[in-house]
């Protein structure tokens, strides 16, 4: 995404309304309980919640809310998931294959579950597994923090996230001045010591800034947010995706200046190249956060003549709990 005009550090880049993202929230019930049984939808990860809802979405045509932003969606994938056996092969890194044939194993283990869980017209496999690529490669996380006072709802692969938003503490701080103005009012109307009134008002907002950094870490929501969703990814950069508790939407705000027609950039969190490249189809160069897998460790040293790795020495180190440490070197 492109600046079309200059942006200055700390201009909001987008905005979106929370209720233009379709989202996934903790202990949410099926929305479409008369065509996935409501037993397997509690059990279901959160990716495959959000795959069958994006499909239900999707054959709604045009009564979606969100069928513009489907029309966007990619039609299909090129990631490693659809290489054939022969041409991950090609690849020469056992690490990333097996987790390519993990992937595959699992996506179709979760089509047949799936379509057994159908009560009617059940999807088909292409069809899950476009879902699954879209959700995969343009989902947001972040904590979730209960109830919004104005629409019910509130902020935020193994789990693939693109990027964890901030929880919305700034946005709860500010409940302070509404908070004591509405204790000194109520003084008046109640009759009661400004002390207690004030101890109670303090108390409110300090369990909501509690909660939202601490509690609520332990849920997490997702969401796929249009527009946002198109910026591409850049490890270094440091805009952040944000969801506004009082204004009920999610937005980029800029970190640094962008002169007019330079790309936008937003993290999808710390990423290797081996997951960006199995399910965001690139690669990054000079990625802080590459690793490279090295396995059969042991066997490479014991080829090396000057270590005298003996079976004496391999023993102490299998009692010492440290050999799957050199099956396996990231």
């Amino acid at each position: 995404m492109a600046a079309a005009t200059a942006i200055n550090t700390g201009d909001s880049v987008v905005t979106l309304p929370r209720t233009a993202a379709l989202l996934v929230t903790p202990k949410m019930k099926c929305p479409f309980p008369d065509l996935i049984d409501q037993a397997y939808w509690a059990k279901s990860q959160w990716f495959e919640k959000m795959a069958l809802m994006l499909l239900h979405e999707r054959k709604k045509g045009k009564n979606s809310a969100v069928s513009g932003y489907i029309e966007q969606l990619p039609a299909r994938f090129d990631t490693l998931f659809h290489w054939s056996p022969e041409e991950l092969q090609l690849l020469m890194y056992p690490p990333l294959i097996q987790q390519v044939q993990q992937q595959k194993q699992y996506w179709h283990d979760h089509y047949k579950n799936v379509k057994a869980a159908s009560s009617d017209n059940p999807v088909g496999e292409d069809e899950l597994v476009w879902a699954l690529e879209c959700v995969r490669s343009r989902a947001f996380s972040g904590p979730y923090s209960g109830e919004s006072q104005t629409t019910g709802l509130t902020a935020q692969t193994p789990v693939i996230a693109r990027y964890c938003w901030s929880p919305p503490v700034k946005d709860r701080a500010k409940l302070v001045l509404p908070f004591v103005l509405a204790a000194l009012a109520y003084t008046q109307v109640a009759h009661l010591p400004l002390e207690q009134i004030l101890n109670g008002a303090i108390a409110a907002v300090l369990f909501n800034i509690i909660y939202d950094t601490l509690l609520s870490r332990k849920l997490r929501w997702f969401a796929m947010c249009p527009v946002i969703d198109s910026m591409n990814h850049q490890s270094t950069s440091t805009n952040e995706v944000a969801y506004e508790y009082f204004g009920d939407r999610f937005s980029v705000t800029a970190e640094r200046k962008y002169k007019q027609g330079e790309q936008v950039f937003i993290t999808y969190g710390q990423q290797s190249n081996d997951k960006l490249l199995q399910y965001y189809g690139f690669v990054e160069s000079k990625n802080p956060a590459d690793v490279y897998v090295v396995t059969n460790m042991l066997h490479a040293l014991q080829d090396l003549p000057y270590l005298n790795i003996t079976k004496e020495r391999i023993q102490c180190v299998q009692q010492a709990g440290l050999l799957p440490s050199l099956e396996q070197v990231a």
